[in-house]
């Protein structure tokens, strides 16, 4: 019971300290707008509408995470739904654009800076 009542101050104490960050913060407006994108190739072996299950998950091997590709192998079904392009959070493309001139992209891909 003591010990609860010490998180529980602790985790007030905490919140409480991020008040004066909240009341300073700028609002910034996002928008987020979507564009249908076609990249479906002939060599896709799944279409948009497709239901990917238990029987026939191997399918979405190259598609999915290992942990949700077990879930789709335990019977988890999954909607094929077609692509779509999603344009960055305002907030993270004035932050990309600002810092951008401080790293580089090396010959062989690593990111410096």
């Amino acid at each position: 019971m003591y010990r609860w009542k010490v998180l529980q101050s602790i985790a007030v104490l905490g919140l409480a300290s991020l008040l004066p960050l909240a009341a300073n913060a700028q609002t910034v407006p996002t928008t987020t707008t979507t564009t249908q994108v076609d990249t479906v190739s002939a060599r896709d072996t799944i279409r948009p509408g497709e239901i990917i299950g238990s029987d026939n998950y191997p399918a979405v091997q190259a598609y999915l995470s290992p942990g949700n590709y077990v879930l789709v192998q335990r019977g988890m079904q999954v909607k094929i739904v077609p692509s779509s392009h999603l344009d960055w959070p305002p907030p993270y493309r004035v932050a990309t654009e600002k810092y951008s001139p401080q790293c580089s992209l090396g010959a062989d891909g690593q990111v410096s800076g």
